[in-house]
């Protein structure tokens, strides 16, 4: 045991172990442990070890004095404990070793678990126990803000806001506060959930997003923020979430195109200007200028930008051939993107049930249900509606365009014409 390859030592000790041989085993690394630097010697297998035994109490405290070693890697031993704690029968175990321990990193685990829980208020109170606990509590008012617990959020926000004295966790505390206005002035449809996946298609889906009246209040304050946070910080994210409201809620086309310009031509991170860019293209989609479209497309492919944005650009592509109708066009571009990506890609089966259309329909049979499509990336849903009910009984494309009428209809809350498109098929 002199020996300092520790490896070789790991090898053996794992070899007992299968052996049945476990006092021997946790002989051996209790005395490398008591060497300078080796206190968590073998902690994370041994912990391993006793969670696939069911040993709860020796799991924890394999991998608390790893923690206590290595608190930097909070993040194995938070996925660990995660993973354990699925076993319901081991959560009053783990919760009752998690809250003994002193350590600052336990407390942060501890309070995961109580999140996953469904314990958040206990989450919260969790994370006020430590010191130097800003970044946690930015943490989770992220992840409240995504389930919608929207009161503990601002109570969280407010908390920092009023204590910190880091410029920068006070500016993402501010723009967390806009976040969580903007989330609660977007109505969430009561849509079915077959509908919704049988008419979910992100390249032609709507931009526009529904204001939930009920807080529309909210929504000029969560303006307010994005606009300072842009223009007095230089925050480009703010910026971009100021112009998605201002295209996609407000429908302030003009406007939202020269943010989303702003962006792109500026510093900010290539996800903002790959984002800003797409959405820019977008909008004149949204305003039907087809051709203005097109132009943008061939110029920015002329420029030779990354491998991201070609990508984005292929898909605006197969948009551009979708909306015009390009049959020949259009069924060689997605033959091609199809070929380049792999088949988990989010836009893969996207852009397989744009080709599959074009092979099941006629280019008449299609004509007015594209046009339907194009209005709603103006927003025009009415309008699109009107076109999707004047199809023809005979035209094959008719059970489909009923059921999508059906769909928009339960969108703009009108349930009884969805239930009679529902009726004439």
């Amino acid at each position: 045991l002199k020996s300092k390859n520790y490896n070789y030592i790991r090898k053996i000790v794992s070899i007992l172990l299968k052996n049945n041989k476990e006092k021997d085993a946790i002989s051996v690394v209790q005395k490398i442990r008591l060497e300078p630097n080796r206190k968590s010697f073998y902690s994370l297998d041994l912990g391993m070890y006793y969670s696939l035994r069911f040993n709860i109490e020796n799991t924890l405290d394999e991998y608390l004095l790893y923690l206590e070693n290595n608190p930097k890697n909070i993040r194995i031993i938070n996925q660990r404990v995660m993973l354990i704690s699925n076993n319901e029968s081991s959560i009053k175990s783990i919760i009752n070793k998690l809250s003994k321990s002193d350590l600052r990193e336990a407390k942060i685990v501890h309070s995961k678990l109580e999140f996953k829980l469904g314990n958040y208020k206990q989450s919260y109170a969790l994370i006020n126990q430590i010191d130097n606990n800003e970044v946690y509590k930015i943490d989770l008012i992220k992840d409240l803000i995504k389930i919608d617990e929207f009161a503990l959020s601002q109570d969280i926000i407010n908390d920092v806001i009023d204590s910190t004295n880091d410029k920068k966790i006070l500016n993402e505390a501010i723009f967390l506060l806009a976040s969580l206005y903007e989330k609660q002035i977007i109505s969430n449809d009561h849509i079915f959930s077959i509908s919704h996946y049988l008419f979910k298609n992100q390249i032609l889906d709507s931009p526009f997003i529904k204001l939930n009246t009920d807080y529309s209040n909210l929504l000029s304050k969560a303006i307010d923020i994005y606009d300072s946070l842009s223009t007095f910080n230089k925050d480009y994210k703010a910026s971009y979430q100021l112009a998605e409201i201002k295209y996609k809620i407000i429908g302030d086309l003009d406007g939202a195109k020269k943010i989303y310009n702003k962006i792109f031509n500026s510093g900010a991170s290539k996800e903002y200007k790959e984002l800003s860019l797409s959405n820019y293209i977008n909008i004149s989609f949204s305003k039907g200028d087809i051709q203005n479209s097109l132009n943008i497309i061939d110029s920015l492919y002329n420029l030779k930008l990354s491998d991201n944005i070609n990508n984005m650009l292929d898909i605006k592509k197969i948009q551009l051939h979708y909306y015009t109708k390009n049959r020949n066009s259009l069924i060689d571009a997605c033959n091609n993107k199809l070929k380049q990506i792999e088949r988990d890609d989010m836009s893969y089966n996207d852009i397989l049930d744009i080709s599959s259309t074009f092979s099941f329909y006629s280019d008449k049979e299609l004509e007015q249900y594209i046009d339907a499509k194009f209005k709603l990336t103006q927003n025009k849903r009415s309008q699109a509606i009107e076109i999707l009910e004047s199809i023809d009984k005979d035209n094959n494309i008719y059970e489909l365009a009923n059921l999508e009428s059906a769909y928009l209809e339960i969108l703009q809350g009108d349930y009884l014409a969805a239930l009679d498109n529902l009726n004439k098929i």
